[in-house]
């Protein structure tokens, strides 16, 4: 090699990702500000969000109440659900 030897470091507080740093060096510091709660599973909300916003009514929030909205979030999660019972 060329002097350098790296391995994979796990981030403390982020799960799964890592970051590559020399062998020899000391872990980063890291400063979390107080408050700050890191989501375990975030990636399953950011998902679902995902899945909401393929829907064509489900891109603009022009609803005017909230309990259209609702329906139209089981609306779209049924359509989704049957869809995937129909590929089986």
């Amino acid at each position: 090699m060329l002097g350098w030897e790296l391995e994979r470091v796990n981030h403390p507080w982020a799960g799964n990702i890592g970051t590559w740093a020399p062998v020899d060096a000391p872990p980063p510091s890291i400063d979390v500000p107080s408050g700050v709660v890191v989501l375990k599973r975030r990636w399953v909300a950011l998902r679902t969000f995902a899945w909401l916003g393929k829907s064509r009514r489900m891109t603009r929030d022009f609803e005017a109440l909230p309990e259209t909205t609702e329906n139209l979030v089981y609306e779209v999660m049924i359509r989704l659900m049957v869809r995937r019972l129909a590929r089986r």
